[in-house]
């Protein structure tokens, strides 16, 4: 059983690629851009991106406080997750928040990993379809 590596998306072209050619996915507090992994691409990394934009909180401390924590849900999701094709499903992943409260440590990471996984869960119980869908 082999857990994905996390890397940290780098460089505007990157995001540019992503943004263009990916599917966006959306929750109530949560928004995900998800590019998904070829069928024959067997690289364990799994590059992500988490945003807080300033229209969401004006403090840079509850901004970055909200970027730990979607970053440590992030791990935490794949890190316990036993299932392999849930794992390997995911290339590229941006998640971003759009409620921020108004002092950093009234959000909290309970509150903010159920909502991921849930996005992850959606998205990729959307792509299962899609690619189930082509093979019939």
């Amino acid at each position: 059983m082999i857990n994905p590596k996390l890397q940290p998306v780098k460089g505007k072209k990157t995001f540019d690629r992503i943004f263009a050619s990916a599917k966006r996915f959306y929750n109530d507090e949560v928004w995900a851009v998800i590019c998904f992994r070829k069928a024959d691409n067997e690289n364990p990394v799994i590059n992500y991106a988490v945003v807080a934009r300033k229209k969401v909180a004006k403090k840079a401390v509850i901004r970055n406080r909200i970027k730990r924590l979607l970053r440590e849900s992030l791990r935490k999701i794949f890190l316990e997750s036993e299932d392999e094709k849930f794992k390997n499903s995911f290339e590229y992943i941006v998640v971003g928040w759009n409620s921020a409260p108004e002092h950093p440590m009234l959000i909290k990471l309970k509150d903010v990993k159920p909502k991921v996984k849930s996005i992850l869960e959606k998205a990729y119980k959307q792509n299962l379809n899609l690619t189930e869908g082509r093979e019939n």
